[in-house]
């Protein structure tokens, strides 16, 4: 986006292909990439140098101008990817559509993924899109047709803290700054135990977006215990 010279091509069984002459010429771009099947391509809108690929195994990022590439598969359970897409408004949020996994979903510039798969009736990915006028609204084109999802912060998975370490929201009282404290402790322990659909299914407590509160999520409530989220 900052250069408009500067054009990525990705294809199938070739890798990546780089033009720094608004495609005059063009040479290759694979160092450290271990597939070459490229489906799927995505530049950094806030950042050109950063760059993501999604290839049939798993994504790539390039934090050079796809100079180097690094797999950045973390938390992903499908790697056969065939859809990406970064938000305009907040680049470490990134989205992944997968073959028969359906939508992953980064908030850690793809150091980890998350499914974000509620209301899909299909995993088959085929397009993803992100509304520019509000990121929080994601569009995915489907086997089956188009879904549209809005993405609370809530739901939106791991955050870090200064030091690295992941950081839950968990702060149904409106806290400002956010702090995981006994008051969310109690709401999480009335959620205990429940899963979606059930009345006293709390989302805000479902840590690890699996439909249910249970100990996984307590474990991720106790590592975040006493730190501070973005509200």
């Amino acid at each position: 986006p900052s250069s408009p010279q500067t054009v990525y091509a990705g294809t199938f069984n070739g890798g990546v292909f780089k033009s720094a002459d608004g495609a005059g010429t063009w040479a290759t771009a694979n160092t450290g990439l271990t597939n070459l099947s490229i489906r799927a391509l995505a530049v950094d809108p806030s950042n050109s140098r950063t760059v993501y690929v999604g290839t049939s195994r798993g994504v790539f990022k390039s934090a050079d101008g796809a100079g180097t590439w690094a797999a950045a598969n973390e938390g992903l359970t499908s790697l056969s990817i065939y859809a990406l897409a970064v938000d305009p408004s907040n680049s470490q949020t990134v989205y992944a559509g997968t073959f028969n996994g359906g939508i992953f979903k980064s908030v850690d510039g793809a150091g980890t993924w998350a499914a974000a798969n509620e209301g899909l009736t299909s995993l088959f990915i085929w397009a993803l899109a992100v509304d520019p006028s509000n990121s929080q609204t994601v569009y995915a084109g489907a086997q089956n047709g188009v879904f549209a999802r809005t993405f609370t912060r809530a739901l939106a998975g791991p955050l870090r803290d200064a030091e690295g370490r992941p950081v839950y929201i968990l702060s149904p009282a409106g806290e400002t700054p956010c702090v995981q404290d006994f008051e969310d402790f109690f709401v999480f322990a009335q959620a205990f135990g429940s899963r979606e659909g059930d009345p006293h299914y709390n989302p805000l407590a479902d840590l690890d977006r699996d439909g249910a509160v249970a100990f996984p999520d307590f474990f991720i409530f106790a590592e975040a215990f006493g730190r501070r989220a973005i509200c």
